[in-house]
């Protein structure tokens, strides 16, 4: 028996179901058939879908000089369908033939809409007070677990599962309608925009409705002063800035370079690799860098010219070409595991080691136990101790000594390179096009709340077990200053992996601007305009004497008086000349130099006309990135 030809078109434009709901239409003829065939739409494999409606099709008919019995050939099929993506065909058969697979396709059904109403405040197009706001909210197919308020960049968790005797009367289908009510767990604070609310359902699905309510809260009960927003908003000033950047010259024979990176791209680390491998790409270089994670977090530097990867699809990449260096970004073990197996796939690669830290140090203090007492254990206990991210305290020895060449931030760190290999210092910088001088913007500060004699610190920087307690001094400090009667506010960017304020944080809290991590780097810079005076704390001991911070670029480019220790960089930096620098930047020093600063405006100017300068002199990424070459090819021509 001869299979039928068929001739068809699918007519809907746009093969989704919002809220569920499939409208799908088309027409189908069989060629040489007198009756028009039957059709279907299958999802999956089971689920069957018959049109609701057939229609003539006069058109169809004509081009395909069909008798007109096979009308009607238009049809209209609807189809309720549960959220997700589908696999779907359309099907036809003549009487009595088998059903043939004319198409297949993906539709994307889309959730139904929660129903909710809002009773607080009052039903409006403005909500401008900070209030609670309460209702219901419901769906008519899923019981809901959490229920959001979003507007601006503010999201307000709502108390759910309130009782309702009203809903289920309009909507009893729903399996929550009995318990609809929700009401928010605090009065909304200052933000703007249109607010949603944001329903998660018992499966984790999130559904999201516009109340048609638009959110203008200026005030609340933490900033009575009020907020300015619109057009009248004062401005932090530009992300960036254009900066001249002449073309660089070409090296004449380009090399392939691997940096591998302890952590992702927001990793503190990461800002002092991204500049050097971009500087060397610039150069025509070929340069990949390695996380060991969330390598999209590469997005962070839109502009970067270096390939970004992970250390898992790097090693199971098969190398077009070998790798003429490896950059081992620390001695950390994810770092040391890494490396060891891209040697083996690159064996003629040069390996160099990059220390930043005294990472026995943060051993040390990570684990709270000494070199002396791990190192005295067997492999078999001491292993498991040591997580990844940190450095294990002999074989990080053996890694080194594995290495053809060391690079450090400081030179202090030659110390912990074995004796007779090459070493190369490499300096940090700030990134020119965002970090510059930036007048303080004195009408931002009054949007704050702040008057013209309040003292503004930053700080920022993750806080982790080795700086705790030089972070504990910068807090005891501002909460000082403000006991005295001098009012200050510390604004904070970063991490905590552990507890460090102790019964100090009840009483500091109010004094400290929290904004947590900021992923984007170019953002910082904007934030640290609101400061009068950047401080790092600390003093020298086994863990500063062994680091550079690679904020200090930042402070000195943006042109403040900056206040630090007489240890790492402290031991270059000319006290009155270059920054403020303090045998112990701890709580009772930091509190002396800031009241020196605010007494002596001749002061105050002359340490921020030399820290531009310090920076002009110091910090500059294609003089380090050139000299870092130069220490390569140093090392590529030693067989």
């Amino acid at each position: 028996m001869r299979s039928p030809v068929f001739h068809h078109e699918i007519e809907s434009k746009l093969l989704r179901a919002d809220r569920g709901r499939l409208m799908f239409n088309g027409w189908c003829l069989a060629e040489d058939e007198a009756e028009t065939p039957s059709v279907r739409l299958t999802i999956g494999e089971n689920i069957h879908f018959t049109p609701a409606r057939r229609f003539g099709r006069s058109d169809v008919l004509q081009t395909y000089h069909a008798p007109e019995t096979a009308d009607p050939c238009g049809f209209a099929i609807e189809a309720q369908l549960a959220p997700g993506a589908h696999a779907a065909k359309l099907e036809a058969a003549v009487a009595g033939g088998p059903w043939r697979t004319l198409k297949r396709f993906i539709v994307l059904a889309t959730p139904d809409v929660i129903q909710f109403g809002i009773e607080q405040p009052a039903p409006g197009k403005i909500l401008d007070e900070s209030i609670r706001v309460m209702g219901w909210c419901a769906h008519r197919n899923y019981p809901l677990k959490e229920i959001w308020l979003h507007y601006g960049t503010q999201r307000i968790r709502c108390s759910s599962g309130l009782p309702r005797e009203d809903v289920p009367q309009f909507l009893p289908e729903s399996p929550d309608s009995a318990r609809a009510g929700f009401i928010s767990i605090k009065n909304l604070p200052v933000g703007r925009g249109p607010l949603r609310i944001k329903a998660v359902t018992a499966t984790g699905e999130t559904l999201i409705a516009d109340t048609g309510t638009f959110v203008d809260i200026t005030h609340d009960e933490d900033h009575p002063q009020g907020f300015v927003h619109g057009d009248r908003r004062p401005d932090l000033g530009p992300a960036r800035r254009p900066v001249a950047d002449g073309e660089r010259p070409r090296d004449a024979q380009p090399l392939r370079i691997l940096f591998a990176l302890y952590g992702d791209f927001t990793s503190n680390s990461a800002i002092h690799v991204v500049n050097l491998a971009d500087q060397l790409s610039a150069r025509g270089h070929v340069c990949t860098i390695a996380v060991p994670g969330n390598v999209e977090t590469a997005d962070y530097f839109p502009a970067a010219r270096f390939i970004a990867g992970d250390f898992t699809k790097s090693l199971a990449q098969t190398p077009s070409s070998s790798f003429d260096i490896i950059h081992a970004w620390t001695t950390r073990e994810n770092v040391r595991l890494f490396c060891r197996q891209m040697q083996a796939l690159h064996p003629s690669a040069k390996l160099l080691v990059h220390l930043e830290d005294n990472e026995l140090h943060i051993l040390e203090s990570s684990l709270g136990r000494s070199i002396a007492e791990l190192t005295a254990l067997p492999d078999a206990q001491l292993d498991p101790l040591i997580p990844l991210t940190l450095s294990h305290p002999r074989r990080s020895r053996e890694f080194l000594a594995q290495a053809d060449g060391i690079t450090v931030i400081l030179d202090a760190l030659g110390a912990h390179a074995p004796a007779g290999k090459p070493i190369h210092t490499i300096w940090p910088a700030a990134e020119a096009t965002c970090y510059f001088p930036r007048p303080r913007p004195v009408a931002f500060r009054h949007a704050l709340g702040w008057a013209d004699d309040r003292i503004v610190l930053f700080y920022h920087g993750n806080v982790h077990a080795s700086n705790r307690a030089e972070v504990r001094e910068l807090y005891g400090a501002v909460l000082d200053l403000n006991q005295q009667g001098r009012a200050c506010t510390l604004i904070r960017l970063g991490r905590d992996s552990c507890d460090f304020l102790g019964e100090m944080e009840p009483l500091v809290v109010p004094y400290v601007m929290n904004l947590g991590l900021i992923e984007h780097h170019q953002h910082i810079p904007a934030l640290m305009s609101l400061a009068d005076y950047f401080v790092q704390p600390g003093e020298a001991d086994s863990f500063n004497d062994y680091r550079f911070p690679s904020k200090l670029p930042e402070f000195f480019a943006l042109g403040r008086p900056v206040i630090l220790p007489r240890t790492n960089l402290g031991l270059l930096v000319r006290h009155g000349t270059d920054g403020y620098v303090l045998d112990r930047a701890d709580r009772a020093s930091i509190v002396r130099a800031v009241l020196e600063l605010e007494l002596d405006p001749i002061l105050r100017e002359r340490l921020s006309e030399g820290a531009l300068t310090f920076a002009r002199n110091h910090f500059d990424w294609a003089r380090s990135a050139d000299q870092l070459h130069g220490f390569y090819q140093g090392l590529l021509t030693v067989t």
